[in-house]
């Protein structure tokens, strides 16, 4: 007689990608929900500079989704990599990424190239926000069915 298999096989915990897969499904809630919140004249583009990008003329909003259950405090690695702003070494590192990244042209490129140290900090680095507040990616979820039920309810859409 066969007995039922109740529990899957033992894996390395070390080597479960729920975390990645954790941020995947945060990343694709918020871009959702940038996409229904976009107003007249502006773009959203996936994978661009970062997670999304919102283009509107001349502005520019680069947006990355991070998907972190951690405190993050000013010895997190994301923060002391973001603090290069007040450190002139670091702020170098970052200008040296920028240009050998290959990606800017024109203008941006030029000025990365020639800012001064305080001038790449006031105008491109110190621009970085920390959102810190934002909404976790199940309470994205559910205000994305929301605002789908609503697109749809006048439409006769059914909501399930």
């Amino acid at each position: 007689m066969e007995t039922e298999q109740k529990d899957g096989l033992a894996g390395d915990p070390e080597r479960r990608a729920s975390d990645t897969v954790h941020g995947f499904v945060s990343q694709f809630w918020h871009t959702v929900h940038a996409w229904l919140d976009l107003s007249v004249g502006k773009i959203l583009f996936v994978e661009g500079a970062e997670d999304f990008d919102l283009i509107a003329g001349q502005s520019a909003t680069a947006t990355q989704v991070k998907a972190t259950s951690a405190n993050i405090t000013l010895r997190s690695a994301d923060v002391v990599e973001a603090r290069a702003v007040g450190d002139e070494s670091l702020v170098e590192l970052l200008r040296a990424f920028f240009i050998g990244e290959n990606r800017f042209e024109g203008e941006l490129k030029s000025f990365i190239e020639t800012a001064t140290d305080p001038e790449l900090v006031e105008e491109l680095i110190s621009r970085i926000k920390w959102d810190l507040g934002a909404p976790d990616s199940r309470s994205v979820e559910e205000a994305v069915k929301r605002k789908l039920v609503d697109y749809g309810g006048p439409r006769l859409v059914p909501s399930t």
